[in-house]
């Protein structure tokens, strides 16, 4: 799956492992970078819904792009 990000702040925090513990911390951004790597493997939702974890598909208006 393709990820975009709403701001590149936002992206470079999520794709840069340094900045992203400085950020959120070591706990949050172990989850965070697990997560990241399960959203660029898959190539729809019902992959994701079929694995561990909670996952649930943004609706309109809730921030995911087109």
């Amino acid at each position: 799956m393709i990820l975009h990000f709403a701001t590149k702040k936002l992206e470079k925090l999520c794709t840069n492992s340094r900045q992203m513990q400085a950020g959120v911390g070591m706990e949050v951004a172990k989850t965070l970078m697990r997560r990241i790597q399960e959203l660029t493997v898959v190539t729809e939702m019902e992959d994701l819904r079929a694995g561990p974890g909670r996952w649930e598909e943004l609706g309109q208006g809730s921030g995911q792009r087109d």
